[in-house]
């Protein structure tokens, strides 16, 4: 693994344990987290904010389903869970790294949708296997 891993398995440690302010000091002075959904742009300097500002702060856990390091890019692929709020989501994060810092985090927060009609039934459905 690269350093670029290891500084992002590094993020991803101080979220789980809901460190929001170590999480941001790995982040560039200029550095941002973009949430293309919603358009949203939060820069370094109010990541931990943000973070802060979302109920269940102490009970954010993140599980890595898969880091594809790409050497100064790392897209990440998160299992997210907050058991008291009942939400359990996916994350993908692109990552970019630069001199030792992310510089730049776009991450994408699919919904769980339905199956559609013309597949029900086609397909085995397995939860455990999918790990959503």
């Amino acid at each position: 693994m690269s350093a670029s891993a290891d500084l992002v398995r590094q993020f991803w440690r101080a979220m789980s344990a809901n460190d929001w302010t170590a999480a941001a000091s790995l982040m560039a002075p200029d550095a941002f987290t973009l949430w293309p959904q919603t358009g949203e742009v939060i820069p370094s300097a109010r990541f931990a904010e943000v973070q802060a500002a979302f109920l269940g702060d102490g009970d954010w856990q993140f599980e890595e389903m898969a880091l594809v390091d790409g050497g100064n890019e790392v897209v990440t692929d998160m299992r997210v869970t907050n058991l008291p709020l009942g939400i359990l989501a996916r994350v993908i994060t692109f990552h970019t790294i630069a001199n030792g810092q992310l510089v730049s985090q776009r991450e994408f927060w699919p919904d769980a949708t339905e199956i559609p009609a013309f597949r029900q039934g086609m397909l085995v459905i397995d939860p455990d296997h999918a790990r959503l």
